[in-house]
């Protein structure tokens, strides 16, 4: 190396003589540590920029939002005097729990299978529900009911009626009815003034 350069290269920092250690660079030997911070990229011209820049810079001015919630449409009821909805509390087993679902989803307008999980928010997939309305004997698994039902629409009230359905079978309780409004019976106690 010529004395020309050596004295060019102390000059920036990173030169030094024989028989002394090398000069760091200014950045290295700061008295707090810290790395230099690059300076930002600045903006690709017009001419060279791509689909892709446009993109980027389009989701940095859009906030990000969430989708909203899928709220299943109600089924359209039937006139008045008219009821033919079907009852799930007539099945007594499974096979006909399974036809009262194809007719629940006949009343409710047969409805696209893909349609439907999206209305139950995926709980189970579409291709479940077909596989249940069509060509299955045995007894569904409870979700998949409650999927159907409100895939179609149905109201909390006719998921828990369909649940209730469910469980007589699964149970064996076919011979338990509704209470609901049936008189209580209490046992009184046979005592010296009632047998006056």
């Amino acid at each position: 190396m010529s004395a020309t350069k050596r004295y060019l290269g102390a000059q920036e920092g990173y030169g030094h003589s024989p028989g002394q250690p090398p000069a760091m660079p200014p950045e290295e030997h700061s008295s707090d540590h810290t790395a230099a911070v690059p300076p930002a990229e600045p903006d690709r011209p017009a001419s060279r920029r791509g689909p892709w820049d446009d993109t980027v810079q389009l989701r940095r001015q859009q906030p990000y939002t969430f989708a909203p919630a899928v709220t299943p449409p109600t089924p359209v009821r039937d006139a008045e005097g008219y009821d033919l909805q079907p009852d799930p509390l007539a099945a007594m087993t499974a096979s006909e729990l399974i036809a009262a679902l194809r007719e629940y989803r006949a009343w409710a307008g047969d409805p696209p299978y893909r349609a439907m999980a999206t209305q139950a928010r995926q709980a189970v997939a579409h291709s479940t529900m077909y596989a249940v309305l069509n060509g299955n004997t045995e007894l569904p698994k409870l979700k998949v009911v409650i999927a159907i039902i409100a895939g179609c629409g149905g109201s909390d009230e006719e998921q828990r009626t369909w649940a209730t359905a469910w469980r007589r079978i699964a149970l064996g309780k076919l011979d338990v009815s509704a209470t609901v409004g049936a008189p209580t019976l209490r046992v009184v106690p046979q005592t010296a003034e009632t047998t006056r």
